[in-house]
This record gives structure tokens, sequence and C-alpha cells, in this order.
């Protein structure tokens, strides 16, 4: 429904979706099988695989959004959706998420008409809520050819495989708990921010600052050995991203026959746990804990090279923190250690030229600070396995003639030489160029002597360097 009152415009849109898909498999494998021609499972003497799930998801919505302005200048909008989700018990199925926003386009006022050089001007701000059902299993189950799926569709119940059981009969085995209690993991989204256009549009600048609070995180905490599973499915805390984006662009030359125009974008964020049932739960190469990140590094604090016998050595690190080295990766302590998965700043820019119809369009993709695991790296300094290969640094370990190099030394012996560490963490910046286009727009002559409006031929590449 729309509507125009003199200046004042309104807009309302009410809606109802749903969703629905159904997924069911049944395999098996059996070898000597008696009748060709009878694919069934007790046509065979021996049952060597039996698989088989079954995927069944539902979501349904009420939605409804109301916009305003008036006078074209100021500008309101407010949203309201309810979402049922067959991934939930039917006591916590629904949940309910709200959107508000405002702008005001200040270079339309008569106190900024007669400014010719500012060509937009927009203050802007929002706040809005999203739900997530999305709960992926710890373990890879897509085994299933031309099945990527890998998402858990009952998270409130518990589940169990289908296996060969032995003695060619097919039998389940648990392997994940339910909770009935799960509900919607919600995202808040605060954004606020403005837009300025200066000299006809020839320097654009956007800015916005960012905030997007998580609550009820779907996560799988773990839980006692004894009931036979690792993890629960659960809704275990808060986490909140604070930051800011800025976007440039600028026709840096722009007349008849040569366009030239830039573009940079830029984002630089900062992560914290905000709540959390217990002081802290291990996920592999990270530590959840209420007031960290959730990409902070813990794991042993790599201390160098004896340079006696070429050891690996890491730290040990009391309740004092006090600090003595150790030899034996396993007894070493995981700690922060100072450097976390999330990049300074991250973002892109783009450069596009175009002379008499030929153009050259180039977009980099960029990333400062933030560290990675190099486990490619670890795997080729470990000798565990026959014939793998090794890396180059081989020839820069620690040998009886080379003491002070700062790889221990290579020992099929000792598997802890290339141990779990800090040591293995990279800066993960980049400068990558990710496309390249070049082209020529035929011009009106041609065209019309062709009968054609447009004609335009290009060669692309993509994922370039």
């Amino acid at each position: 429904w729309k509507k125009d009152y003199g200046k004042h415009s309104f807009s309302l849109m009410v809606g109802h979706e749903n969703f629905e898909n159904n997924f069911k498999l049944l395999g098996g494998t059996v070898s000597q099988t008696l009748i060709s021609t009878l694919p069934v499972l007790d046509n065979g003497v021996n049952i060597e695989e039996v698989t088989g799930n079954q995927k069944d998801y539902k979501v349904e919505g009420y939605l409804s959004r109301l916009n305003y302005d008036f006078d074209n200048k100021y500008f309101l909008n407010a949203s309201f959706r309810r979402d049922g989700s067959s991934v939930f018990h039917p006591d916590n199925r629904w949940g309910n998420f709200y959107g508000l926003g405002a702008a005001w386009s200040v270079n339309k006022e008569r106190f900024l008409q007669n400014v010719s050089w500012l060509s937009n001007l927009r203050l802007k701000a929002s706040i809005g809520q999203q739900g997530n059902d999305a709960l992926l299993f710890e373990d890879d189950r897509t085994t299933t050819p031309g099945d990527p799926d890998n998402r858990n569709y009952y998270a409130y119940l518990d589940q169990s495989d289908v296996v060969n059981a032995g003695n060619n009969t097919p039998g389940l085995s648990f392997f994940q708990l339910g909770n009935k209690d799960l509900i919607w993991e919600t995202s808040t989204n605060i954004n606020a921010g403005f837009e300025i256009g200066l000299f006809n549009g020839k320097i654009n600048l956007n800015a916005e600052y960012f905030q997007r609070k998580v609550e009820d995180l779907l996560f799988y905490n773990p839980v006692p050995p004894f009931i036979g599973v690792g993890s629960k499915a659960e809704n275990i805390g808060d986490m909140q991203n604070d930051g800011v984006e800025i976007e440039i662009s600028a026709d840096i030359v722009r007349n008849k026959d040569f366009n030239w125009s830039v573009n940079l974008n830029g984002t630089h964020y900062k992560n914290k746990i905000t709540k959390l049932p217990d002081d802290n739960i291990d996920d592999s190469s990270f530590r959840l804990k209420e007031g960290r990140s959730r990409y902070d590094y813990f794991m042993p604090e790599w201390a160098g090279v004896d340079p006696s016998n070429g050891d690996a050595l890491w730290y040990v690190v009391d309740d004092n923190g006090n600090k003595s080295l150790t030899n034996v990766n396993a007894d070493a302590t995981e700690v922060f250690v100072g450097k976390s998965a999330i990049p300074d700043v991250y973002g892109g820019f783009s450069s596009s030229l175009n002379y008499k119809g030929f153009g050259l369009n180039l977009g980099f993709a960029y990333q400062i600070g933030g560290y990675g695991f190099d486990g490619v790296y670890q795997g080729l300094l470990s000798p565990n396995t026959v014939g793998n290969n090794f890396h180059n640094d081989i020839y820069k370990t620690w040998t009886p003639e080379n003491k002070t190099a700062n790889i221990p030394r290579i020992d099929v012996f000792k598997s802890d030489q290339a141990g779990f560490s800090d040591y293995f963490l990279v800066d993960a910046s980049y400068l990558s160029l990710q496309d390249v286009t070049l082209s020529y727009d035929f011009n009106n002559n041609v065209l019309s002597a062709l009968g054609l409006s447009a004609l335009r031929l290009y060669a692309t590449a993509n994922n370039v360097k």
C-alpha cells in the first residue's frame, strides 16, 4: 500500500512466507550378491556399509515494513517479523525481530541550497534484528555424494547414525545430544553514519560506525566423556563487534574522451565475548573467555631451540605468571600469545579508466594485520609419515654443525619437535589482484550502421594474483 498526502509519503508492506525442504536417503553396499537384479540389502552374504539420513526443514515467517518520508528530506522506516523454525522444539520455535531507521538529507535544507560544491549530505542511523537457526555439525558429516549440507536440522532431538552393527546387521549409533531449550540466535545491529558528495559527485565519502550484538549464541558446549558424545548444542553466551567502515570514491579525470575514477573501502572492527556460562571454553586454537575476542589465539608459547641438542622448547607458566622451559609440547601451558586472527583493516580498492571507448578496470583486495595458523608448514616439518615431503627449510634446522639454528632438529623419534605453538602463526596481511577487465564500447556511428543500440567486446580475468 502506498499513499501520498502532500509532502508526506507512506508505504506499507505486509507478507507471509514459508520454505520447506525434505531429503531422505537410505543406502548400502553388499558383496557376494545372490541375485544381481534384486537390489535389496538382504540379497547378499556380506553387508559392507549401511548409511542413511533424513533432513526435514521448514521455516515460516510473518513480516511487515512501514516507510515514511517528508518532502523527500526526512525518512523513517520500521519493520517487524515473526519467524518459526523446525530446528527448534515446538515450545521455542518462534522468534520476534524488529527494525528502526532514520535518515536526513541535510543538503536539501534551505541553509545549504546555495553551497554549490556540496552535492550530497545525508545523516543516517538504524537498529535492526535478525535471527539465526543455522547450526553446523562439529565434524564433517557430508559424506553423501551430491549433498554438501552439514547443518543440524534436529538440534532439539537426540540423533543416531545408521551403521553396520556386525554380523551383517544394520544398527544405530548414537552421535549427538539434543537440547529442547534451544532458541533463536539473535543479532542486533546498530549503524550510524553519513554520506557526503562534493563537486557535483566527483568525490564521495561514506562513513559508518557499526555495532553488532549477538545474543544466545548457538554453539556446541563440551560435555563429560561418560555421556558418550563430545558436546551438546546450547545457547551459550553473547558476543559483540564494534567497528567502522569507510568508502571513498573519486573521479580523478572526467572529460569527453577520458575518464579515470578510483574507489577505496576499508573496515576495522573489534570483537569481544560479553557473556559465557563457563569461565572459558576451549576451541582448538582459540579459547572462549569473557572479555576477550572470539579469535584470540591460545596455545603453547614458543621459547626457541636448545642449542646443545636441538630440542624444541616451550614455556610452562605457573599461577603467578612465572615461566620455565620444557622440551615436551604436551607439558607447555596454553596461554594468550598476544595475537588474533582478526585483521587491523581489510577491504578493497579499484581503478577504472576509459578512453574513447576503451576501458580498463582493476579490482584489488587487501588485509593488514591478523594472523593465521600455518598447519601446512607445520606438517612439512613433521616427519611422522613415511614418504611425506619436507619443506625446504629442513636445510635450516638444527644440526651439530648448525647449533645456532632457530628451527629445531628433525627427529623421527620425537614427534613433537614441530608441536602446536605460536611458532606457526604467520602474518596474514596480503594484497591481491582480484579481477581485470579490458573492454571496448563501439561508438554510435558503428552502432547505427549495424542497427544496434549497444555493442561491447571485453575480456576479463578473475582471481589473478
